[in-house]
This record gives structure tokens, C-alpha cells and sequence, in this order.
């Protein structure tokens, strides 16, 4: 491939990757789920470190 060639498929991906993401993290879907996620984390972290600490 020449330079010209691999530089075109590497900024498409890119720009796709990019555009992909963002559009992802700024809906609102996305937002409910990380607020999801990170509390059933913390609260399983929190059952874990009580039952460690009560051994």
C-alpha cells in the first residue's frame, strides 16, 4: 500500500472510532448506564470489603 492509501484508511477509522464514541457518551442512555454500573460496583465493592472486615 502506498503512504497516500494508508493514511486515508487510518483517518477514516478514526474519524469513525471518534464520531462513534462520541455520539455514544453524549446520550442519554449512556449516561443512565454508567450510573448503573458504577453503583452496582460500589455496592458490590461495599458487600466485599464488609464481609472481609467482619472476618
Amino acid at each position: 500500500m502506498t503512504v497516500g492509501y494508508e493514511s486515508i484508511l487510518f483517518l477514516l477509522a478514526w474519524y469513525s472510532v471518534t464520531t462513534t464514541l462520541l455520539i455514544a457518551i453524549l446520550s442519554p442512555v449512556f449516561l443512565n448506564d454508567c450510573i448503573t454500573f458504577f453503583g452496582a460496583l460500589g455496592k458490590g465493592m461495599g458487600i466485599i470489603a464488609a464481609f472481609v472486615l467482619k472476618i
